[in-house]
């Protein structure tokens, strides 16, 4: 619950207070989004997945297509696949997704931890505009979450729909 309020503050954070300098706009064509990247933050595209990295490289947010709606069954392989790397995952809301609006996109937000509650997991499964959705994740702790936040509020605020 806590990390969902943050988020829905860190977007209203990035709508009253715009700080942070966009350097570029990426256009996801699978997806059919665009995507804001923050000034000296780098990106990187292979095939469908998208990365963006922060300046200390102790932040990354990865975009990947998914086929399909099917949002829980791709929400089970990533818990599997996370868990194998950072050990057992506690998730908000008991694992179930809160519903969110992303720029007229519906989005499911699912959010957790792991390591006693230090490594914050962030995953976001948004309804594109194409007949593919988009998984948006990254991992964090509370030191790169405090110390990117406007950042990381002016990535969520610029991920929109490609303009027809």
């Amino acid at each position: 619950m806590l990390r969902t309020t943050v988020w829905v503050l860190i977007l209203g954070l990035a709508l009253v207070f715009p700080g942070t300098s966009i350097a570029t706009t990426l256009t996801h064509s699978a997806g059919q989004i665009e995507i804001a990247v923050p000034d000296n933050w780098k990106s990187s595209q292979e095939g469908d997945i998208i990365k963006i990295e922060a300046p200390g490289s102790d932040m990354m947010l990865v975009f990947r297509i998914e086929e399909g709606d099917k949002a829980d069954k791709v929400f089970e392989a990533i818990d599997t696949a996370l868990e194998s790397k950072v050990g057992s995952i506690t998730w908000d809301n008991d694992g179930n997704y809160k519903e969110v609006d992303l720029n007229g996109m519906n989005a499911y937000e699912y959010n957790g931890s792991a390591d006693a509650g230090k490594l914050l997991i962030y995953c976001l499964w948004i309804d594109s505009p194409s007949d593919k959705s988009v998984l948006l994740y990254w991992l964090s702790d509370e030191a790169a979450d405090s110390k990117y936040e406007k950042e990381v509020a002016a990535i969520l605020s610029g991920i929109k729909p490609l303009k027809k």
